[in-house]
C-alpha cells in the first residue's frame, strides 16, 4: 500500500495592510508602553494607533501618560499582513509598575 502524501499550502493572500513595530523612548516611567506591533496601511497611520487600542488622533495629551505624541514614535516595517489580519494592535509591551 503506497504512503499517502500530504500537501500543505502555507501561502496566504496578503491584505493591503503592513505590519509595523513602533517604539518610543520619551516616556519611560512605570505604567507606560514602550513598543507595539500594529497593522496599518502606512507608517503615518500606524503611528496614530495607541497601544491600549483606544481611539486616538495622536495628539490627545491625556493619553501621553501611557505612550507619547505620534511625533516621537519610531517605526519599522516588519512585513505584509495576511488577508485575515485587521487594522490595529497585534501586540503591545506595557511596563507595569
Amino acid at each position: 500500500m503506497p504512503e499517502e502524501q500530504l500537501e500543505f499550502n502555507f501561502t496566504k493572500q496578503e491584505s493591503g495592510l503592513n505590519i509595523y513595530l513602533l517604539r518610543q523612548n520619551v516616556n519611560n516611567e512605570y505604567d507606560t508602553y514602550d513598543s507595539v506591533v500594529v497593522c496599518a496601511e502606512t507608517l503615518d497611520q500606524a503611528k496614530l494607533i495607541h497601544p491600549s487600542k483606544v481611539d486616538w488622533d495622536g495628539t490627545d495629551e491625556e493619553l501621553y501618560g501611557t505612550w507619547c505624541s505620534w511625533e516621537h514614535v519610531d517605526g519599522m516595517l516588519l512585513g505584509k499582513a495576511s488577508a485575515d489580519m485587521k487594522k490595529g494592535v497585534v501586540l503591545s509591551s506595557f511596563n507595569a509598575g
